[in-house]
């Protein structure tokens, strides 16, 4: 068969099409063997989360090498044709930066959150604006997080940029803190109640910090016209997530109740406040 004049092998064209499209596969699951086998010698290194945004980007350059290479295959005018993209790009970025701004942030940031250390998929983490939940996505234009309630939120990447963020993965450590309030009759047992509080969190759990590198603090902090104020803030060598922490932190209620009942003293209104805070 001939095309604009020129007589044109559509067999041997097809095979090596073919043969560039095995050879970018063959690359590929050579990559994907690789990046498995580092991840399971040195995981401390590089951890799945980390692995995977590698993966994605050496996809997306096999996939440009081998678009090359058949454009190449196909007798494309190569000098012609980067010309006219080049000219057509210039054209084309300002009405994309004049009509879609938005789309062009969301996909700058996101190449920024996937090159970046911030967080991984699977990882726990909490925004700036109170948004909190497990990563179970990351794209080059959203991130999805999914809440304590299963409900997914599809955040663009353009927001999370210019937030804080706290990964609650990559922490080692947690914070249980209570305002515990009491009635006046019972001033004169505070010290008590502070020392058992102390005490009975100190035999209970065993992860707690009381080395002096963190605080660990029972005090009667303050008087009201109602109550009398006690602050309880401990630190421990424990995640702020998990079954791990929920069950440390039933630990310490435990405590505090059953100091207070050896001490007879009697909770006032409202009883307890809490205040829970990751470090």
């Amino acid at each position: 068969p001939t095309l604009a004049g020129h007589e044109i092998d559509l067999g041997f064209i097809t095979a090596r099409v073919l043969y560039t499209i095995l050879i970018a596969y063959r690359a590929g699951c050579l990559k994907h063997y690789i990046l498995s086998f580092l991840v399971a010698k040195k995981p401390e290194k590089l951890g799945t989360g980390k692995a995977k945004i590698i993966n994605d980007f050496l996809n997306a350059g096999i996939a440009f090498v081998t678009a090359m290479f058949v454009v190449d295959i196909l007798d494309a005018d190569i000098g012609a044709g980067l010309g006219s993209i080049f000219a057509v790009g210039g054209m084309s970025t300002l009405v994309f930066s004049l009509a879609s701004k938005d789309l062009a942030a969301h996909l700058v940031s996101g190449l920024a959150l996937t090159s970046s250390d911030k967080f991984y998929e699977g990882d726990v983490i909490r925004l700036g604006d109170g948004t909190s939940g497990m990563v179970v996505k990351m794209s080059w234009m959203h991130t999805i997080i999914r809440g304590n309630d299963e409900i997914n939120t599809k955040i663009p990447n353009s927001t999370i940029a210019n937030m804080r963020v706290a990964n609650l993965s990559r922490m080692e450590k947690s914070q249980v803190r209570q305002m515990l309030y009491f009635q006046h009759s019972d001033a004169d047992k505070m010290p008590a109640l502070c020392a058992a509080i102390k005490d009975k969190i100190s035999k209970s759990c065993q992860e707690l910090i009381k080395d002096g590198s963190r605080p660990f603090r029972v005090h009667w902090t303050d008087i009201t016209s109602d109550r009398l104020e006690v602050d309880v803030d401990c630190r421990f060598n424990i995640k702020p997530i998990g079954d791990q922490y929920w069950d440390n932190r039933m630990k310490v209620l435990l405590a505090i109740e059953e100091a207070a009942n050896e001490t007879g003293c009697k909770n006032a209104i409202p009883a307890v406040m809490h205040k829970t805070q990751a470090m």
